[in-house]
This record gives C-alpha cells, structure tokens and sequence, in this order.
C-alpha cells in the first residue's frame, strides 16, 4: 500500500547578512511558516498524512533569532539531511508532498562549465545565508536540487513539489511597501564574485552531468529538458515565471499566506475524487495572476495524476477565465489570437472542477468579442444561473465564426442518398470547425470514393490529393459512417488550423531567431538541436517586455500535436540575448520507416498557454505508410490575405515575418523535421 511522505519548509526568520558589496540582503517575511503549518494542517485532517511521516523544518520571526530550537531551522545542513532522511525512508509506489516557502534568489553560478561563466543559478534562500564565517551559509542552487530530487526518484515514488517563492529575485516595485503586500525575493541579482567550489552532494563534476540527463519519446523527436528535472515522475508547481515575483498578502482570513499556498489550499479542499493536479493549477494560475499582474504560477511534469492518488484522469483541455466582470456581462479568457481564437467564437464555460466536460452542467456561453494576442474578452450570452461565474472557471471553445478557423468540405459523391447523409452531418455535427463548401468557394477538404477501393470513403485535399495516413478506412456501408468522417474532418480542421497559426508581429522583428544545430534530415539516434535565441539587448531599464516566453509544437505526419517544450509546463522564459538550446533525438515508432513533422516555435510577451491546441494522432493510430504533403498551402495565403493583405512568404522557413501593420505581442516560427531509418 502506498504511503504519503512530506518535506515542508518555512522561512519567515531572515538574518539579513549582505550578500555583495551593494549590501543586498534578504529581509523578513511574515506568511511562509503560516504557509507550511496550514499544509500540515491539510495533510493530517484531510489527506490522512501521519505526522510521524513528515519531516518539517520552520524558522518564525523572533527579534535576533528564530523560535524553534536551531536544530529545526531550515539552514543548508539541514535542508540537506532532511532530503537524505526522506530518501532513506520512502519506498517503491510511495508518495512524496515537498514544499518550499521562504525566499527564492538568482545567484552568479557555481557551474561555469554548465552555465558559462557569466550565468547565474536559480535557488532557494536558507535562513543564514551569507553568515560570516560560515563556509556552509550559502544557497542551495537549482543544481543541487535537482541531485536531490533525483534520488527521491529512483525510489520510483510519486513526488509532488511546491515553490512558492522567487525563482530570479523578480521585480519588487515601489508599491510593495504602501499596499503592505511583501515579494519572496531580492529586488536584483546577487552579483556576488566568488561562488562556492563546493557541495555537500558531492563532486560539482558529478552534479553538471547528472542535469538534464534524462530524455523522454515524443512523436519525432525526443526531448531533453534544460529545466531542473527530467519531466517525469513529478508534478511541481512553481510561484512564478523566472522573470516574475512571488507574492505574499493578507487574504480573507485576515492573515498574510503565500497567494500560490493559499489558492492551492482553496483549491485541493474543493478537490473531488477525479480532480487532476492540471486542474488544480488551472484554477490556481486564474486566481493568483487575476489578483498578482506580475504573478504567474506554472506548473511542470506531470498533470494529469489525480490529487495525491496513482491514477490518470484525461481530460479536454481548456482555458482558464481569469476575469469576470458582472455588470458588463463579459469574461476575459487566458486565450487569445495566438491560439487561433477569432472574433465570433463561441466558448462553453464549466465550474473549475469539471471533470467531464460531456456530461457535466454548462453555466455559461460566452461569444469573443475583443481580441488580444493571448487573452480574449467574451460577451455571456446565456447563463444558468446569475452570478455563478467566477475566475478559475473552465472555457472549452464550441465553435467559431472566424473564417481561419472554420474549414470548408465539399462532398463528392455520386450517391444522392449517401451524398445528403455526409452533408446533413457536416452541418449538423461540424461543432463550427467544418462547413459545406459554398457555390464558387474551393473547399479545403473533400470527401469522396476511394477509386482503387470503392466500397470506402476517402479524404482529400483541396486539389483532389489523398491525404496520408487517413486510416483505418471507413467503408460507405459501415453503420454510421457519416459520423465518423465528421470526427476526422473536424480533427483535420484542427490540426489544419494549428498549422496555419503564422501570423506576423513586426514588434518582434529580428528580435527572435531559430536555428537548427545538426541536420534536420535525421536518422533514428541521430541527436541535433532547436536554438532558439531572444536577440533583444537586455537594455539598462530592465524591460521586462523584452522577455519572450517561449512555447514549441510537434505537428507530426500522424496528425497528432503535441507540446514537446516545456513538457508539462505553459512556456519557458527566455531573457533577453539568451538562447535556449533544445536538444533532440531522431525517434520513430517501430515498424515505421521516415515521419516529416513540422516543429512551430511560439514566442509571447504575455503569460499563455498553449497545451488545448494539442492533438491525438487520428483515430489513435499511426500508420507507417504514406507520404507527406505540405498541409501550408493556398488556404494559408488566403488567411494572410485576408488578415493582412499580404502576399505569402515561404511558409516553412525558420525566420521572423513582417506584414500585419499592428502589433501582435505574439509571433511564430517553424522549421521541418524529417526522420528516416
């Protein structure tokens, strides 16, 4: 039987030693231990946690010195011992609840040969940091933790990690001190010059190799992260982007919390029996950033376990509403043009904790009316009952009226009778993706009789090429045939819409490049990488607006789209004059001989998501047989036509694009990827 393990750690008691020659310190706060005791709380009462099995180590404020007894106090040492008693006790199938409150700091790196030279790394603060004196009063760096982390999974347990602190220092702004509300980090980088030659880990060799070490199969291509862990084997929340600040502020009991802790608590105690961690963390990133502009949780590894439990719960993927404004009688959703929202899309708005969206009550439809590069306001149109919106809440997109998202089918078959089945389900069942072709339109799809196989259906394109690997096949006298082409066509149109998501931002221009390292005409094993470098300057005002947040696709030949970076998290932030190395592996399922996918590199300014543009493979199967079109044809040019009035560019080509007159705040490249035995 599995059991449940937790390491908690609070810091509110800071001794404020300077940390460079700027006298830049740590000073006090006055929620984490609040927080730690308030998730002890919740693991004895409602998970069930016997306090024997969790390990707690809180500093509160007192006036020179911490009130616990020192050997409790969350210091490197016993942050350490208190990592390597837990890896000692848990077992196989075990589960593992970490927490972290307190201080968070980016810090001149003790890994030169990792980071280059002039890299920082991103830690946590122990109470004592820069004690004089003191060889061990230091940070514990993300490197370190990693190790770690990595010896609690190979334990092969099930690990859950919470942050809820700075993770670069973030940007404390002068209303900090008059709105009473405190960030959980340093206003500004510790510069300091001579970082440690040293670990209790061990040998800093060691530590460099084992980062990033591990790799994972996705469609193509395989994916080794640059982030702290492998991505599986754990769920890990973080407070913020690396760029942002943790925040923690009086809430409604009067007491000041950490607002990732606090909405996390909120959170799981509403939490039912199918309630996935992904869940949690749409409701809780709706809530902190709605409250905390400069606040964005995120949330990394593995979200679709359910809530301290084994098991697996997939869901349709949505988007969060992250305002609700009453009196007009609109929302504004964490969805925009970026994901191909248009005006004239029609959502379905769920209760936070939906599980199935199939089954569960509707409380509202809301209708975009205003658009943004990632976000969208949306009129309520019909709602079950009044005031019952709030933000946190689900919006899974129905249909829409844009033109670049909605796909026209024309039906080729001689049979009237079946010819008018087809059609009936077109417009009945099209969910707004898939319409019948109008007179004088050139459709996108066609539906017509195989020639070499007549008793089957088959899908081509606009100029009457079979699609590839459209299978199995559907056979005219299948019961309920009709349906199932309505399923792959509205799958298709998707996937199509995705791969048509170019638009320009001329903002952006040459402020993104990307690059492949290697040949991208791969064979399996074959190891290359996706450069992708922010080519602002970092400037001397510090504009966070010159952060790229940095998301990357898989369209794969199986009509499948996946999220291949970062896995399991909403996007990575790349800082100005930074490149973010992705690297890969060649990789086919066996039985297959070549694949030709398109790899799409998003880059935003605001906070996105980008996970409910992701797709199965048709159907669930892959067939290795076929070739590849390019499915970027002339419905791409019309859509930029339309849009901008532009002519189309090369629509494969790894480079920034120049046409829209305004700007976007988003922007999207792509390079092709073809693997072969």
């Amino acid at each position: 039987m599995s059991t449940l393990y937790s390491l908690l750690i609070g810091i509110d008691h800071y001794f404020g030693y300077p940390l460079d020659t700027r006298g830049l310190h740590f000073g006090k706060l006055g929620g984490c231990v609040r927080d730690i005791n308030k998730v002890y709380d919740f693991l004895t009462t409602r998970v069930g946690v016997q306090p024997a099995n969790i390990l707690k180590l809180t500093a509160t404020a007192g006036q020179d010195r911490p009130l616990e007894p020192q050997n409790q106090w969350p210091t490197y040492r016993n942050i350490y011992q208190a990592f390597t008693t837990l890896a000692q006790q848990v077992q196989p199938g075990d589960q593992v609840y970490f927490q972290y409150s307190g201080h968070g700091g980016r810090t001149r790196t003790m890994f030169p040969d990792l980071k280059q030279a002039d890299g920082f790394d991103e830690a946590i603060a122990p109470l004592d940091i820069g004690k004089p004196g003191d060889p061990w009063a230091r940070y514990l760096r993300d490197v370190e933790l990693h190790m770690l982390i990595e010896q609690l999974k190979a334990k092969d347990v099930r690990l859950t990690m919470v942050f809820d602190c700075c993770h670069s220092g973030g940007i404390t702004r002068g209303d900090v001190a008059v709105t009473g509300v405190k960030a959980r980090g340093l206003s500004a980088p510790d510069e300091s010059t001579m970082p440690p030659s040293d670990s209790l880990l061990g040998d800093l060799t060691a530590l460099t190799t084992g980062w990033g070490a591990g790799s994972t199969a996705t469609r193509s291509v395989q994916t080794e992260t640059s982030w702290l862990f492998e991505p599986k084997g754990y769920t890990l929340f973080s407070a913020c982007r690396s760029n942002e600040s943790a925040f923690e502020a009086v809430f409604q009991d009067g007491e000041s919390n950490g607002a990732l802790t606090y909405w996390l608590l909120d959170t799981l105690n509403k939490a039912g029996p199918r309630t996935t961690w992904q869940m949690v963390a749409d409701r809780v990133g709706a809530k902190v950033h709605g409250q905390f502009e400069r606040q964005t949780p995120m949330l990394q590894g593995e979200g679709d376990f359910v809530v301290f439990g084994a098991d697996r719960w997939q869901r349709q993927f949505a988007v969060g509403v992250r305002k609700v404004e009453a009196s007009s009688g609109r929302v504004l959703l964490s969805a925009g043009e970026a994901q191909g929202v248009g005006i004239g899309s029609e959502f379905g708005i769920y209760a936070h904790d939906t599980e199935d969206f199939d089954q569960a009550p509707l409380k509202a439809t809301a209708i975009v009316q205003q658009l943004g590069a990632t976000d969208a306001w949306a009129g309520i149109q019909s709602q079950a009952q009044p005031s019952t919106l709030e933000v946190g809440d689900q919006a899974v997109l129905r249909s829409s009226s844009e033109v670049r998202l909605r796909r026209a089918v024309a039906v080729a078959v001689e049979d009237l009778a079946q010819k008018a089945l087809i059609e009936a389900a077109i417009t009945n069942q099209g969910k707004g993706f898939i319409g019948l072709v109008s007179a004088g339109q050139q459709g996108d799809f066609q539906v017509a009789v195989n020639p070499d196989a007549p008793d089957e259906y088959a899908l081509w394109d606009s100029s009457g090429a079979s699609l590839p690997k459209i299978t199995p096949p559907i056979r005219r006298a299948d019961p309920g045939a009709a349906d199932k082409l309505v399923k792959r066509l509205i799958h298709l149109a998707r996937y199509r819409n995705v791969a048509m998501l170019d638009l320009p931002a001329p903002v952006m221009q040459k402020k993104l490049k990307v690059e492949w390292i290697g040949n991208p005409v791969a064979k399996v094993g074959d190891k290359l990488t996706l450069q992708i470098t922010n080519l602002q300057n970092k400037g001397a005002d510090n504009d966070a607006s010159r952060i790229l947040n940095i998301t990357v696709l898989d369209l794969s030949d199986d009509w499948s789209i996946t999220q291949i970076y970062p896995q399991g998290g909403g996007f990575e932030a790349l800082d100005p004059g930074a490149s973010l190395p992705i690297e890969l592996q060649a990789w086919l399922p066996d039985g297959q001989e070549a694949a030709q996918d398109t790899i799409k590199i998003f880059a935003t300014r605001a906070t996105t998501q980008f996970h409910w543009l992701e797709l199965p493979s048709l159907d669930q199967q892959v067939t290795p047989k076929g070739t590849t079109r390019d499915l970027i044809t002339d419905p791409l040019e019309a859509m930029l036509a339309l849009i901008t009035g532009e002519e189309n560019p090369n629509p494969t080509r790894a480079a920034v694009r120049l046409s829209t007159p305004q700007d976007q705040g988003w922007e999207v490249a792509q390079v092709k990827l073809v693997v072969q035995r």
